[in-house]
């Protein structure tokens, strides 16, 4: 992982439209003078295909009235007392 400071700023922004796709800047691409690119998400490189899911998909969670920034969380599993029961 990368930290974020270290990776040089997106080189065209995430605004589509008058909406910023990316409020919290955890998405970044740079393109680089060769042609090719390095993209990351929250500091973690990635594929450009993933790049452009990741950003499909908050124009369509938006379209629906979503939040951009929202991602799913995971389950931490149940904890029992000694009796068996859900604390």
């Amino acid at each position: 992982m990368v930290e974020l400071s270290k990776i040089k700023k997106n080189d065209g922004g995430h605004k589509i439209c008058g909406v910023d796709f990316d409020p919290n800047g955890d998405l970044v691409h740079n393109t680089h003078e060769d042609g090719s690119y390095t993209a990351y998400h929250k500091g973690q490189k990635m594929k450009y295909d993933d790049y452009i899911s990741e950003l499909e998909s908050r124009v369509y969670r938006n379209s629906k009235g979503k939040s951009i920034t929202n991602s799913f969380g995971y389950f931490g599993g149940l904890n029992f007392d000694s009796n068996g029961k859900i604390i």
